[in-house]
C-alpha cells in the first residue's frame, strides 16, 4: 500500500511496536468479507487525513492466532490501541463511527 501509516500483518508474527503515544487501529478483515472490502478504501482516506494514526490490517484467515488473542469473532472489527493497551473496539463497516472514535481518542487529553 502506498500510505506509509498502513501496515499489513503478513502472518501470526508479533505485532510491530509503536511509540506509546501512537494511536494504532487494528483492522481485522478477511478477503471474503464484503463489508471489509467496502470500507478498505475509506481506511486509506482516514490514514491520509490523519497521519498521526497507524492502521494495521490483520487478515483473520492468515493471522488466526492474532485474531484469537484479540477475541475477534466478526469482521470487520476495529481494535484501538494506545500505549499498547486496548482502549476501544467495535465491529461493523460504519465509517462515520470509525472516524468519530478515532478523532475522540486521538484528540482526547492524556491521563
Amino acid at each position: 500500500m502506498s500510505t506509509s501509516n498502513i501496515f499489513v500483518l503478513e502472518s501470526d508474527q508479533d505485532l510491530p511496536s509503536f511509540p506509546p503515544e501512537q494511536l494504532v487501529i487494528l483492522d481485522f478483515t478477511a478477503s471474503w468479507c464484503g463489508p471489509c472490502q467496502r470500507i478498505g478504501p475509506m481506511l486509506k482516506t482516514l490514514a491520509t487525513r490523519l497521519p498521526k494514526i497507524v492502521i494495521v490490517k490483520v487478515d483473520v484467515d492468515e493471522c488466526q492466532d492474532v485474531a484469537a488473542d484479540f477475541e475477534v469473532d466478526a469482521m470487520p472489527t476495529f481494535v484501538f490501541l494506545k500505549g499498547g493497551k486496548e482502549v476501544k473496539r467495535f465491529s461493523g463497516a460504519d465509517y462515520n463511527k470509525l472516524e468519530e472514535i478515532t478523532l475522540r481518542i486521538l484528540y482526547s487529553s492524556s491521563d
